[in-house]
């Protein structure tokens, strides 16, 4: 089997172990030391499956989903748990869909970065990850790892990357280059734009119905309303107002914790799902570019 898993997913916080799947509640470590973070960029090996290819340093320490943090921003982040919960999700959902793969959910490497009790620092001084070769054209897509395939890769030409292009390219690369490009522009120009605009507006009208619902909710506080002529009103007609206002008052403050509670759920369900379908676009770009 391949070294390890193949994604372009990196480094950036250690999951505890599951034998199935990987909940998003569970604790994240964050090392005590700055974070060494890694990138996986894959190509499709024989027959189809998924294998490492590359495996190489960053400046940056990014999360799926596209979530980079900066070494100096790092103390900031761990403050803020909105984001911390998106990034919980997002590495379950990501680890999830690794275990359920038929190949990468066997490999020794994914189950050592899950493992509580494995350092991941060791783990990349390790075979296999230390025997990739630095350049992906040094060895075989469907088996990076293996040293006597390297050897032989090693003698092949390397192509530059100012290299003249092909005068006959093959048009299905062509027709999936043209694809992916308007798939992503579709989703990050289009799809997001109008996604992030729905939930400002969601998050305007909540705002609202809690101002609104703070200002009833006191008003229901008044022990006498004029009602009629001018009059006031009987103790009746007002014990009857103020608790008619304090109920609706409360009805468009539950109106208000509705509201955030479906926001948090488009945010879980929709949102992430949405942004991780543009990651894949720029994985699949990478792909086609290899």
């Amino acid at each position: 089997r391949s070294a390890s898993p193949t994604t372009h997913f990196v480094h950036a916080y250690q999951a505890e172990n599951c034998h199935h799947t990987v909940s998003p509640l569970l604790s994240i470590n964050t090392p005590k030391s700055p974070i060494h973070s890694i990138t996986a960029v894959t190509t499709p090996g024989r027959g189809g499956q998924p294998t490492l290819r590359d495996l190489k340093d960053v400046e940056e320490i990014r999360l799926l989903g596209d979530y980079t943090f900066h070494p100096s921003l790092m103390a900031k982040t761990k403050e803020d748990p909105v984001t911390v919960a998106c990034c919980k999700r997002m590495l379950a959902v990501f680890l999830n869909r690794l275990i359920r793969h038929p190949v990468l959910g066997c490999e020794r490497v994914l189950w050592q970065f899950s493992a509580q009790d494995v350092s991941w620092s060791e783990v990349l001084q390790q075979p296999p990850l230390t025997n990739l070769p630095k350049n992906p054209m040094k060895a075989p897509a469907h088996n990076p790892s293996n040293s006597d395939l390297q050897a032989l890769f090693s003698h092949l030409p390397v192509p530059s990357s100012s290299s003249v292009r092909p005068q006959d390219p093959d048009q299905r690369f062509l027709d999936s280059k043209v694809f992916t490009q308007k798939f992503s522009s579709h989703l990050t120009k289009s799809l997001e734009k109008i996604n992030r605009r729905l939930m400002k507006r969601w998050q305007d009208y909540a705002v609202d119905q809690a101002k609104l619902g703070g200002v009833l909710n006191g008003f229901a506080l008044v022990e006498g309303s004029v009602v009629g002529n001018g009059q006031l009103s009987t103790q009746e007609t007002a014990a009857a107002t103020s608790t008619a206002i304090e109920r609706t008052g409360q009805a468009i403050d539950a109106t208000h914790v509705s509201t955030n509670t479906m926001l948090q759920d488009w945010e879980c369900q929709f949102t992430e799902s949405l942004h991780e379908y543009a990651q894949f676009s720029n994985v699949i770009k990478h792909l086609l570019r290899f």
